[in-house]
């Protein structure tokens, strides 16, 4: 990891994103996705796709500005070895099932994950894909570990910088159960990015997990 930290920390502006700046974004993306959300009267799945398709970019877009950096640079999208995809698929599933019994042995948590699953049922399991296995990691990962991660560390020394986006990204979530699974999911797509240069690794490791979750660890 250390070959490739002094890269990284170099390409920084001095005016990079700072944890301030990076709420006010959360701030407005949520100002969106609740206006619209109340615009339409739809299930989890379909209301979250369409106001990632809108919500998302909008933010994305602002955060370059205020960063003033360019969309390839923000997110590096690089070729990585391929023969640590089926390691990434095996930890992901792994990890879901620990979380998923973490839960179970926490009132409060089972409880809210019985009420998730609950709202989530009712979505028609093709849009429950591509909203939450295609598009949100993809999104979530070019924020968190492109615009956050790569401002924190311009800002701030290596560890304070993946532990501030990874907490960041786990309180962006808004609920217990859902923080309980983001953060460790956070600090091992930053470590990845930070590995292999390139958000590809993380991406393909969110979606896993949000796969497992949804649609291989829920039916069991």
């Amino acid at each position: 990891m250390k070959h490739i930290l002094p890269v990284i920390q170099n390409d920084v502006p001095k005016h990079a994103l700072g944890i301030a700046q990076s709420i006010k974004l959360i701030v407005i993306y949520y100002g969106l996705s609740i206006t619209m959300s109340s615009l339409l009267p739809l299930d989890v799945a379909s209301a979250s796709l369409i106001v990632n398709f809108i919500a998302w970019p909008i933010t994305i877009w602002l955060g370059l500005r205020w960063h003033r950096i360019s969309f390839s640079e923000a997110f590096p999208l690089k070729h990585f070895p391929v023969r640590i995809v089926p390691a990434l698929l095996i930890v992901s599933f792994g990890a879901d099932i620990l979380i998923a019994e973490l839960t179970r042995l926490t009132p409060m948590l089972e409880a809210l994950s019985i009420h998730l699953n609950a709202r989530l049922s009712s979505s028609n399991k093709t849009t429950l894909f591509i909203a939450f296995v295609l598009i949100s990691p993809v999104a979530e990962e070019c924020f968190f570990r492109g615009l956050l991660l790569r401002g924190y560390l311009g800002r701030y020394p290596v560890i304070k910088a993946v532990w501030a986006s990874s907490i960041v990204f786990a309180l962006f979530h808004l609920n217990p159960l859902q923080a309980v699974a983001a953060l460790p999911l956070a600090l091992g797509c930053a470590w990845l990015c930070l590995r292999t240069g390139s958000l590809l690794p993380g991406i393909l490791t969110h979606m896993a997990v949000n796969f497992s979750t949804l649609f291989l660890l829920k039916p069991l």
